[in-house]
């Protein structure tokens, strides 16, 4: 799927008279764009300026009502000196009304009328690529879609408005090859690329920029057993710039194989001597006190540290009882210690053990009954002291049941209003990620986006609109620690499992400086642009804070859901103003109703759903 920068469905103004219709594709399932396709509406002639690999050329063509798409000229010599660029050769046969595409020994065609492109596709294993817009003649002139470069040359399109564009080769594959102390890191590009390095501090770190580049890597997970998770980031598009970051410390030498000139493999040589992230490992929080006290309605277990305690709770499946809650991070005085739950209707035990020892201890608490109770956690005393709660009480297992290493189950039950779409709400962090920190005021980015994300549900069910939340408390949807691509692909699986029309991430924004200030919504895929573009305005004019604009972003989030979907960054937890703000119930409020009336102007313009569209 090609990357858009464009104004999704804007050009629908400037349409002529008699437009012509271009044959939607078939609907296909898990697309991200199902549900957004509708009949595409060929519009004015166009100019499409395309920068490749340096060169800017002009493609003749049409604009459609997709904004992110045109049709361009077949048969024009453009077209061609763009596949020329990437050692291509592409032919219009008049004859067979096909346009056909010769990349490194392999062919490829699309013939008019078809949006599906035929021959082997650039990666084993996956299917014939489908197109947006159909192949089709517009004024007699055989068009095909810009965004079939990215099958035929194995490219990203990436789209401005304006009928700018730019296609760009794509970084395949970054691994590490050769021993854990003397690794040797490898990124693999479709066509020559050039890269740049530089180190960063705070933490150290080691920054490889690849430009004029794609990422095309979003299953990737590139891990060292010492270093830790390599981060992979489209640092920038249009022009595009890919981002690797490794973390390293002092004593961790890089040494490139040589950065000069255009290659299609660059590699750098690392070595890695033992022990050379131990000062990367924070020191582990101490566990001073503990203890069990019984209350009028069950048991209280409080747990007090000398640092923060983070933590992730699940509870095992029926016929399994137990609750069990992990502190990352956290050593014991005495690595095994057991309290009885007496006085109640159901006999059990609280148990704390050092359930995972060095580098990365983890301490365990398990509640084990006769019957599956009730069970809460706090946490106060900025994150120093964690109360639970163990309640009298008997609670259905399956209903708060979670899976150690993967995303709830989740459930949608029949909507409470079929007429209406279903939406997911993706409060920020969680559990052992607290997010970005106000420390003055004590106040967490986790919290915030969960309480904002509480509101927002609210107003939207009350809309019309079935809501489902990717969590609602203070957990992991993984386990703590666990790497990103794991939290984050799980928040994911949540709304592709569920089948949702969108997908909401909340967040807060965060800088070393208490300067930056504002309001930013990211987006990624084509579908996002029109989302992003409803729900900024009404919330700048809720909240009355700065704009930082629609960003275009490669975010983990925004890149695996299938489905329209936006980041928000609501508002600077680190800057003094804004903190307060977010500190403020009111305020979080306002950001709730302001996201409300963005939703439903959204659903009124692009989506047919009974009284969601209200």
């Amino acid at each position: 799927m090609r990357t858009t920068l464009a104004a999704g469905l804007l050009l629908l103004g400037v349409l002529t008279a008699t437009p012509s219709l271009a044959a939607p594709p078939p609907a296909v399932d898990g697309s991200t764009e199902q549900g957004l396709w509708r009949e595409v509406t060929v519009g004015q002639a166009a100019v499409v300026k395309v920068t490749v690999r340096g060169q800017k050329l002009n493609l003749p063509g049409y604009s459609t009502s997709l904004g992110d798409e045109y049709l361009v000229r077949a048969d024009s010599p453009e077209l061609a000196a763009v596949a020329r660029a990437f050692g291509a050769t592409l032919e219009w046969d008049d004859d067979a009304e096909r346009l056909r595409c010769t990349y490194k020994g392999v062919r490829r065609s699309l013939a008019l009328s078809q949006n599906k492109v035929e021959g082997p596709s650039s990666l084993p294993g996956q299917a014939e690529a489908e197109l947006p817009v159909a192949a089709q003649r517009v004024e007699d002139d055989p068009c095909v879609p810009l965004s079939v470069l990215e099958p035929f040359l194995d490219t990203r399109v990436t789209v401005r408005p304006g009928a700018t564009a730019w296609v760009d080769p794509l970084i395949r594959s970054v691994r590490f090859e050769g021993s854990a102390r003397k690794p040797r890191l490898v990124i693999d590009s479709t066509m020559p690329v050039t890269c740049k390095a530089f180190t960063l501090k705070h933490p150290d770190r080691y920054v490889i920029d690849v430009t004029g580049a794609v990422l095309d890597t979003p299953n990737m997970s590139v891990q060292h057993p010492d270093l830790g998770a390599v981060r992979l980031g489209q640092f920038q598009l249009a022009p595009a710039i890919s981002r690797i970051v490794v973390p390293v410390t002092p004593r961790v030498k890089v040494k490139p194989e040589g950065l000069s000139g255009s290659r299609t493999q660059f590699a750098w040589m690392m070595d890695v001597p033992p022990g050379a992230v131990a000062q990367a490992i924070p020191a582990p929080v101490q566990l001073s006190t503990v203890h069990l006290d019984e209350t009028d309605k069950g048991h209280r277990l409080t747990l007090t540290g000398n640092g923060a305690l983070h933590y992730e709770w699940q509870r095992l499946p029926a016929p399994d009882t137990r609750w069990l809650l992990d502190i990352s991070n956290a050593k014991l005085s005495d690595p095994r210690q057991e309290y009885p739950l007496s006085g109640g209707r159901f006999d059990g035990n609280v148990r704390l053990s050092q359930n995972q020892p060095e580098p990365k201890p983890v301490v365990r608490v398990v509640v084990e009954a006769s019957a599956a109770l009730q069970t809460t956690v706090a946490s106060t005393d900025g994150e120093k002291t964690l109360t639970i709660d163990i309640l009298d009480q008997e609670v259905d297992p399956v209903e708060a049941t979670r899976g150690r290493g993967g995303a709830p189950e989740v459930v949608v039950a029949a909507p409470t209003n079929p007429g209406g779409g279903l939406i997911v709400l993706d409060p920020g962090h969680g559990g052992s990620d607290p997010g970005a920190m106000n420390r003055q005021l004590g106040l967490s980015e986790a919290s915030v986006t969960l309480d904002i994300c509480k509101r927002l549900q609210a107003l939207l069910q009350s809309q019309g609109w079935n809501v489902v939340m990717t969590r609602t408390t203070d957990v992991d949807l993984t386990y703590p620690g666990s790497p990103d691509s794991k939290e984050l692909g799980a928040r994911c699986k949540v709304a592709n499992d569920a089948r949702a029309d969108l997908f909401i991430s909340i967040h807060c924004n965060a800088s070393a400086s208490a300067k930056p200030s504002g309001t930013s919504v990211h987006y990624y895929k084509q579908g996002d642009y029109v989302l992003a573009n409803a729900l900024l305005g009404p919330l700048l004019n809720g909240t009355g804070r700065p704009s930082r604009g629609l960003q275009a972003d490669r975010l983990y989030v925004l890149s695996h859901s299938n489905m329209p979907s936006v980041l928000i960054e609501t508002a600077f937890i680190t800057n003094p103003t804004e903190g307060g703000l977010l500190n403020d119930p009111a305020y979080r409020q306002k950001i709730a109703e302001g996201l409300a009336q963005g939703l439903r102007s959204y659903a009124s313009r692009q989506l047919n759903w009974g009284t969601a569209s209200k």
